[in-house]
């Protein structure tokens, strides 16, 4: 379940916006909706919590949207931001704030719909955990922290932001618990998380860690059709 807080002082934007919600599949995302930024922030702060993802009108009185991004920013640097506005000269400072995606009101339902669908990619790796055992010990980790998985004979490494794991594993068994519209293949040896890719060279791949992994010619193709379509769905 993605949450996600609304914030806009229009009563009639959230009505529609309510309106939108009702309609997709249920079980997929939760709301709450707040008409001053301040409710926003209070609520958080008493609650100690965020939500997975803000859903954001920038012409607000009292604070407007990009400063309440700003703090959301602050207090959850992996915050999905989505701002929605009348004004579509705004569109070029929100990306500042590392926006998700931007909305020019009155918002088409198909355009709702489709940044609603990006947030899901988004988190599609974010939400899951990847689980293994290795000298008798149970593991259970969040996908999104895994860079890539490398094969060597009957191991798999798995290679997260901060520590190296390992496991006797098949890929086979380790693509099955993947996103594979989050993870790829890239070679016999190699699988790695799209959001980690930093470059894609004719036979290399550049990771964010500074890592190059081999591409084989088998997956070159796939390898860059996915990349492409991962970060068009993100962004």
């Amino acid at each position: 379940m993605i949450k996600i807080a609304i914030c806009d002082d229009s009563v009639s934007a959230v009505e529609i916006v309510e309106q939108y919600m009702e309609r997709l599949p249920k079980g997929d995302f939760e709301y709450e909706v707040f008409y001053k930024a301040a409710d926003l922030l209070s609520y958080m702060q008493k609650n100690d919590l965020t939500f997975d993802a803000y859903l954001l009108d920038i012409e607000m009185p009292e604070m407007n949207g990009m400063t309440l991004a700003g703090k959301i920013r602050a207090m959850d640097s992996q915050a999905v931001l989505i701002f929605q506005t009348s004004h579509s000269e705004c569109v070029f400072e929100s990306f500042k704030l590392g926006t998700h995606r931007f909305l020019i009101k009155p918002v088409p339902f198909d355009e709702f719909t489709e940044a609603l669908e990006s947030i899901k990619v988004y988190f599609g790796d974010k939400k899951q955990r990847f689980q293994f055992s290795y000298a008798k010990e149970t593991y259970s980790i969040p996908c999104q922290d895994i860079v890539y998985f490398e094969k060597e004979q009957r191991k798999v490494r798995i290679h997260t932001q901060k520590e190296i794991y390992e496991s006797y594993m098949k890929m086979k068994e380790v693509l099955v618990q993947l996103d594979l519209n989050v993870f790829t293949t890239v070679s016999a040896s190699y699988v790695i998380n799209l959001r980690f890719i930093k470059q894609i060279k004719k036979d290399t791949i550049i990771t964010d860690t500074e890592v190059h992994l081999p591409i084989s010619k088998r997956y070159r193709k796939l390898v860059k059709d996915k990349h492409l379509q991962y970060e068009m769905v993100r962004f």
